[in-house]
């Protein structure tokens, strides 16, 4: 088994992202909202057509909706992990619609102007104010990507409306928004879409797919309006560790230059944690192996110290926890076996010349259950077993194999997964997650 050596030393600060946003037509209703970096809901709503924001928790959500594709038939989408910082408050100019199936609204058609704000940008997740009265928090996150100047941001909200007659009606909406930052602050190739993803209730002429382009440009008129709020002690600095991974999470920290083993903070996958520490101090991570029923601890631990922290007294600070460490990317496989016999799993197994990977003769996966199989080498460089050489693991190395004899050496599996080609192998951004589903297939397997 590799385990990854210790990175070198180093450390990543973001902040949150705030948007303001003003009404531009039907469906921009006043209200307020602050978005929650992991929304728990409790209630369910059924759509009368459509489906319900909640279901949107990715920028993936997002894409997946054949809403979101169509306005991206009249709009660009600027993708990327690396989104430009466009902090300040902003005005729009001569928003003009492009597209619409609204009624009421034609093409060509200028809107009033709409003003923005951004604030600071965190990991892929924006957080966002709107001043409407009818806006209503469907508590899920927003999302921004990008890469260089351009940049695209997701949002879904709710808003409900009442028609001549007294009945309520609720519509579950999306919000794309798009643009070039340019040196001078300015936004060009600004596009908002808007798209009707679901309605509870009576909503008149709306229906489920209608949707509105409008284009124009924006001009810098103000500063940041970033929300965040100072520690308690005001010689202390806030500190975020967001975990992006599946499997759980030890945050240590120390001001000492020594990282006790003895005090530490937990954090459950896909949530953070936030916390004081005076300046300078210094963070590590280790993340938890996945236990099977069996008892036996699956995968690696993945782990990093970094450098002392620089930030100020009075500062925020986000360290994000992904798979990626260092250039280093780990994977974290989540089994399904829908073959119909019982299966024994292996990671990296008989690859020729390469360092031992992962079998236990004990870790049944039985029929339609489904297991993480915790964090294993995708493209790193591992230290041969004896010797000074250095392997590299990437993805066409991969080896994923099923055994249906736990007692049979894993070199020629009964069932194996051998070089996933992208996008089938394609892992989810952050956290690394890849979900298999082992069937029985007379074309690609020879299970019973």
């Amino acid at each position: 088994m590799i385990s990854p050596t210790p990175p070198p030393r180093n450390f990543s600060r973001s902040f949150i992202l705030l948007i303001a946003l003003l009404s531009i037509g039907i469906f921009f209703l006043p209200g307020c909202r602050r978005s929650k970096s992991r929304t728990v809901v409790t209630t369910t709503i059924i759509p009368s057509s459509g489906i319900v924001v909640t279901d949107l928790q990715s920028i993936a959500d997002f894409l997946a909706l054949p809403e979101v594709q169509e306005l991206f038939k009249s709009m660009q989408r600027y993708a990327g992990s690396n989104p430009p910082l466009v902090q300040g408050e902003y005005s729009s100019n001569n928003l003009e619609i492009t597209d619409t199936t609204i009624p009421g609204y034609t093409i060509g058609e200028l809107l009033d102007p709409l003003v923005f704000c951004f604030g600071d940008i965190a990991l892929g997740v924006i957080e966002m104010v709107l001043n409407e009265v009818d806006f209503v928090d469907a508590g899920i996150d927003f999302f921004i990507e990008g890469d260089g100047d351009f940049f695209t941001v997701y949002i879904g909200h709710k808003s409900l409306q009442t028609d001549s007659e007294g009945d309520s009606c609720e519509i579950h909406l999306v919000r794309v928004i798009s643009a070039v930052r340019e040196n001078d602050g300015s936004l060009s190739d600004l596009e908002i879409g808007t798209a009707v993803i679901g309605i509870v209730g009576a909503c008149e002429n709306l229906l489920v797919g209608d949707i509105k382009v409008a284009a124009g440009t924006a001009n810098p008129t103000g500063n940041s309006c970033s929300t965040n709020v100072g520690p308690v002690d005001p010689d202390n600095v806030i500190v975020r560790v967001e975990n992006n991974l599946v499997v759980d999470l030890d945050v240590f920290t120390s001001n000492d230059g020594f990282v006790s083993d003895e005090n530490f903070i937990p954090v459950d996958p896909s949530s953070f944690v936030e916390f004081e520490e005076e300046p300078g101090f210094e963070l590590e991570f280790v993340s938890l192996q996945p236990e099977h029923p069996s008892g036996e601890l699956l995968g690696e631990n993945l782990f990093k110290l970094f450098e002392p922290d620089e930030s100020l007294p009075g500062e925020s600070v986000t360290y994000e926890i992904t798979n990626n460490i260092d250039e280093n990317i780990f994977f974290a496989p989540i089994v399904t076996n829908s073959s119909g016999v019982s299966l024994v799993p292996s990671v990296n197994i008989g690859i020729p010349d390469a360092p031992d990977g992962w079998f236990c003769s004990s870790c049944f996966i039985e029929p339609n259950e489904t297991h993480l199989l915790g964090y294993y080498a995708y493209d790193i460089l591992g230290q041969l077993e004896g010797s000074n050489e250095l392997f590299e693991w990437t993805p066409e190395n991969i080896i994923i194999g099923f055994f249906t004899d736990p007692a049979s050496i894993p070199i020629a599996p009964a069932f194996q997964i051998l070089g996933f080609e992208q996008p089938e192998f394609a892992l989810e951004e952050f956290s690394g997650a890849i979900e298999l589903d082992v069937i029985n297939d007379s074309q690609n397997s020879v299970l019973p």
